[in-house]
């Protein structure tokens, strides 16, 4: 009876612990059209950002989805 009763209790609690963090997931907005990405490497010569090369501009113009790319290298992250 006691194994019972805490079997129970224990889902009660992992059910109230899903629902509490679902509620709070609907205030969350995706953009998903629109992503950020770090990329430690330095940018190709002759271009001043990855948005620039063809291939990344090809990629943009088949998904959709707009990339910002920061770059640099790993010591620039803070």
């Amino acid at each position: 009876m006691k194994h019972k009763v805490l079997c129970i209790a224990l889902s009660a609690v992992v059910a109230l612990g899903i629902a509490g963090a679902a509620a709070g997931c609907k205030d969350v907005e995706e953009d998903l059209n629109n992503i950020k990405i770090f990329l430690p490497f330095e940018v190709v010569d002759g271009y001043t950002s990855y948005n620039e090369l063809p291939v990344y501009q090809e990629l943009e113009k088949r998904t959709g989805v707009k990339v910002e790319y920061t770059h640099g290298v790993y010591n620039d992250i803070q």
